[in-house]
């Protein structure tokens, strides 16, 4: 049941799996996003850190002491399992939800920003900011929700509404889910509740360069 008047719910899978570009230093990079929630000027949410045996990453959470920061632990799924964040949208009290990779965060602004521009919709989406070795910087990837492999988990808002699920993704020719289609199948069943609305640019940041751990924006 939603907690009247909490207004956002993160959802944080814990398990980063291998893929190209994945991050290194992996649980100082889960410290990373988790203090950058705490961080945030805008403080009504609360974050779900799904487990699925994930015994170091259990062991960084724990020396967290904020009520706020809720973690799940849960068997071990496949990679890639939708189950996961299934739990966490089964478990979450806030009005809208949004995502966190553990191997991504947050300017300290991003769930302000957000909160100005989700109030009327069902479910949204925004550019995200990848750091760019060659520049030494951050630069904005454009979204076209149209086309799959141009968002991910990165880019999505929308309300806690109930019977709204991740849904398994198509697999590949080794019967292992497609992490590439993973967040294209949810956004097929959130295009189901209508039109999403392109809202400006958050402060959701992808940086997986090894020993990067806080950059300036």
């Amino acid at each position: 049941m939603r907690k009247e008047g909490m207004k956002f719910s993160v959802i944080m899978p814990s398990y980063l799996g291998e893929y190209r570009g994945a991050a290194s230093n992996r649980n100082e990079k889960i410290r990373r996003a988790i203090d950058s929630v705490l961080g945030q000027t805008y403080q009504d949410w609360e974050l779900r850190i799904i487990s699925d045996g994930c015994d170091k990453t259990d062991q960084v959470v724990r020396t967290y002491a904020d009520p706020r920061i809720k973690l799940t632990r849960i068997e071990k799924r496949p990679l890639w399992c939708p189950g996961v964040r299934n739990r966490g949208l089964a478990d979450a009290q806030g009005e809208f939800i949004t995502y966190l990779d553990i191997d991504d965060y947050w300017t300290d602004t991003h769930l302000e920003e957000l909160s100005a521009h989700v109030e009327g919709i069902q479910w949204g989406y925004f550019n995200a900011l990848f750091y760019t070795p060659r520049l030494k910087g951050f630069h904005e990837r454009q979204v076209n929700i149209d086309k799959c492999s141009t968002y991910g988990t990165a880019n999505i808002v929308h309300r806690n509404i109930r019977g709204l699920y991740w849904p398994e993704p198509p697999r590949d020719r080794s019967g292992n889910y497609d992490y590439g289609r993973q967040d294209c199948a949810f956004v097929d069943e959130l295009k189901k509740l209508g039109k999403g609305t392109k809202i400006p640019t958050m402060g959701y940041l992808v940086c997986h360069e090894p020993n990067l751990l806080k950059i300036d924006v």
